[in-house]
C-alpha cells in the first residue's frame, strides 16, 4: 500500500513538473536579480556576463522598458545566456558612485568584476528601433565566457590577480572583440583588453610575460585598424623565445604584414 502511494505521488510530481516546464517554456520571462553581489556570484558560477538595468521608481522610460524591451520575445529567447540585474539607483548609492551612473535609464553590460563592456544611457519609448538596437547588441555578446576568464575574475575580486590572470583577461576580451559583429562592442572589448595587458606590463618583471603582453597590444592595434602604429611597435620588440603563445601571436601578426 505504501509503495503504491509512493508511486502515485511520484507520478503526480513528475506530471506537475512537466506541466510547469511546458508553461514556463511557452511564457519565457527574464529572471531578474536585484542584488549586485548575488549577480556577481551567479555570473562567476555560470561563466556569464551581466546585463544590468539601472532604474528609479520615478523614471517613466524605465517602467516602459519592461514592455518595450525586457518583455520582447527576441530577448526572452536568449535570456538564459546571461544574468539579468536590476539596480534601483536610490537604494544603491555607493554602487552608483562606484560605477559612475549619472542618469537613468542606463543599460550596462559587465562581467562579474563589474568591468563594463557596453553602456547605453536613455531609452526612446516611441522608437521600436531603440529596443531592437539593444537586443541586437546583446545577441552579439558571447553566451559564455572561458573558464580562464572566470578564474581570473575570481582572483581579481580577491585582489590576488597576477600576471597570468591579467594575461588571460586581456586575451579573453581580445577574443570577445574578434567574435562579435558589433563595432561598438569590438572597440570597447579591445580597449579593456589593452588595459589588462598594460597593467601586466606595469606589474610584471618576467620578460616572457612582458613580451606576450607587448605582442598582444600590437595585435589589438591591428584589430583596431591602426596597422602602421602596430607594425612600428612590433619591429621595436626583441623576440627571442620559443614560448608557444608568443609563436602563435607572432604568426597572426605576420599574416597582416
Amino acid at each position: 500500500m505504501k509503495l503504491k502511494t509512493l508511486i502515485i505521488t511520484f507520478l503526480i510530481t513528475v506530471l506537475s513538473i512537466t506541466a510547469y516546464a511546458q508553461v514556463n517554456t511557452a511564457n519565457k520571462k527574464i529572471n531578474w536579480v536585484y542584488d549586485m553581489q548575488a549577480a556577481q556570484v551567479m555570473a562567476l558560477n555560470q561563466n556569464k556576463l551581466i546585463i544590468t538595468s539601472f532604474w528609479a521608481v520615478w523614471c517613466k522610460p524605465c517602467i516602459q522598458m519592461n514592455d518595450l524591451l525586457w518583455d520582447d520575445p527576441k530577448l526572452k529567447a536568449i535570456a538564459n545566456n546571461f544574468i539579468f540585474l536590476k539596480i534601483d539607483i536610490e537604494r544603491n548609492i555607493e554602487l552608483i558612485k562606484e560605477l559612475e551612473v549619472y542618469s537613468v535609464p542606463n543599460i550596462s553590460i559587465m562581467d562579474a568584476s563589474k568591468e563594463i563592456i557596453f553602456s547605453k544611457i536613455g531609452f526612446n519609448c516611441r522608437d521600436k528601433n531603440d529596443a531592437n538596437g539593444v537586443i541586437n547588441i546583446i545577441k552579439k555578446l558571447p553566451y559564455s565566457l572561458p573558464k580562464t576568464h572566470t578564474l581570473a575574475l575570481e582572483s581579481k575580486l580577491k585582489n590576488k590577480l597576477g600576471s597570468v590572470g591579467y594575461y588571460h583577461l586581456g586575451k579573453s576580451y581580445q577574443n570577445i572583440a574578434m567574435e562579435t559583429k558589433s563595432k561598438t562592442l569590438k572597440r570597447n572589448a579591445l580597449k579593456i583588453s589593452d588595459t589588462h595587458f598594460n597593467t601586466l606590463l606595469s606589474k610584471s618583471k618576467n620578460e616572457a610575460s612582458i613580451l606576450k603582453a607587448e605582442l598582444n597590444i600590437v595585435l589589438n592595434k591591428i584589430y583596431n585598424g591602426r596597422k602602421k602604429k602596430a607594425l612600428k611597435r612590433y619591429h621595436e620588440l626583441e623576440i627571442n623565445t620559443l614560448d608557444e603563445d608568443v609563436k602563435n601571436t607572432v604568426a597572426i601578426i605576420k599574416d597582416y604584414i
